[in-house]
């Protein structure tokens, strides 16, 4: 098991490795990206991983129901195929605005920093019910570099 310092450095290694990326598209935006998506929507389905922490802390849970990463992943696997979820997708690269890139660096500086405030030990409520951020941010990791 990781300690909260090196899940929480895995998940700044991340981010900024996002940031860096995105920087790169330059005017490439509506070029294919991936199955459905274009380049915007993938990145703006990717920036989720950044927003979800926001949000979720921002909603505390009264208690852990989702106990591991291993079991957030199993919980989500149906619903990571949906539709919704290529909606989603399209909806956050459009609210990216005129300049996604710099949009992307805002919000990872904002939610690193948020990060940097935490213990781990906050209880947030998930999609699939209240987790430890602890548990969560791994999740998230593996989404920015997936």
């Amino acid at each position: 098991m990781n300690s909260w310092d090196d899940s929480r450095r895995a998940f700044t290694d991340a981010a900024l490795w996002f940031v860096r990326t995105t920087a790169l598209v330059g005017d490439r935006w509506s070029r294919p990206g991936l199955g459905e998506w274009d380049v915007r929507a993938l990145v703006g389905h990717t920036s989720r991983s950044l927003i979800t922490v926001e949000e979720y802390l921002a909603r505390p849970a009264g208690g852990v129901e989702v106990g591991s990463a291993g079991d957030y992943f199993r919980a989500t696997s149906a619903a990571a195929a949906g539709a919704a979820v290529a909606a989603r997708g399209r909806d956050a690269g459009a609210a990216l605005g005129s300049d996604p890139a710099a949009a992307v660096a805002e919000l990872a500086a904002r939610v690193l920093a948020l990060v940097d405030t935490q213990d781990g030990g906050a209880l947030v409520t998930t999609v699939v019910g209240g987790m430890r951020l602890a548990d969560y941010l791994p999740t998230r990791t593996f989404e920015l570099v997936l």
